[in-house]
């Protein structure tokens, strides 16, 4: 498990340190669903200490899938991959940072070993609170783009996220298929392949915008920091 320095955050008296945005539940309900029916988003709802424990406590999601393909002669072939998604480093979000203040944040912000660095996202940046690959991912993409809400319905917390996997693999013999797994299930829900996904001890289905590549099993474990 990684370790990271103990530390004690102000924030704004909600746990976080921005504003956290407080809508009923019909309206945290429409950001799950873009115009047109497609679902983009996905959804968590928690305590506040669950909710929090991913914005400052989570190192990392690994993504461990067994796929397959078909052949245009009906012949099949399988792959694998097995990827750690780590925290996005600092650049676009100071970017972000310096477009809605005119500064830098102080210091040298690092998401990915240093959670204290977190008291420098705030509701300007928290959209560049993102994922990207490590490992062997070089080919494959990740989309984790988290929002923060409180409840006012229900007096709990939700986190609405879309998620999704790029993949472009090699496929002996024949060569590299590329297809995309996302949560949106408008445009091919029941025509090309969906996969049922554990993400945060919750299911959630993928969806396949290419029909190329066949999830047959998929696994992802978040693995969180210790504080010394």
């Amino acid at each position: 498990m990684p370790t990271a320095d103990s530390f004690t955050a102000l924030g704004k008296g909600n746990g976080f340190p921005f504003c956290v945005t407080h809508a009923t539940e019909a309206i945290i309900a429409s950001r799950q669903v873009y115009p047109g029916g497609q679902q983009r988003n996905l959804r968590l709802d928690g305590s506040l200490d669950e909710i929090m424990k991913i914005f400052w406590n989570l190192y990392s999601l690994r993504i461990e899938a067994n796929l397959e393909v078909i052949f245009d002669d009906g012949s099949t072939n399988t792959a694998s991959m097995d990827d750690t998604v780590l925290f996005d480093e600092a650049g676009e979000i100071e970017d972000l940072y310096f477009e809605a203040y005119g500064f830098y944040p102080a210091g040298v912000v690092d998401f990915v070993n240093k959670p204290l660095d977190r008291c420098a996202i705030n509701t300007v940046v928290v959209e560049g609170f993102r994922f990207q690959p490590t490992g062997d991912g070089s080919n494959t993409f990740y989309s984790f783009f988290p929002e923060f809400y409180y409840n006012t319905t229900s007096d709990n917390y939700a986190l609405i996220f879309d998620f999704q996997i790029e993949i472009d693999k090699f496929f002996d013999p024949v060569g590299t298929f590329r297809d995309v797994y996302t949560s949106n299930e408008g445009l091919w829900e029941g025509s090309i392949p969906a996969k049922t996904v554990n993400i945060f001890d919750t299911d959630y289905q993928l969806y396949s915008e290419d029909g190329q590549i066949t999830i047959d099993s998929i696994t992802v474990t978040d693995e969180y920091f210790n504080y010394s």
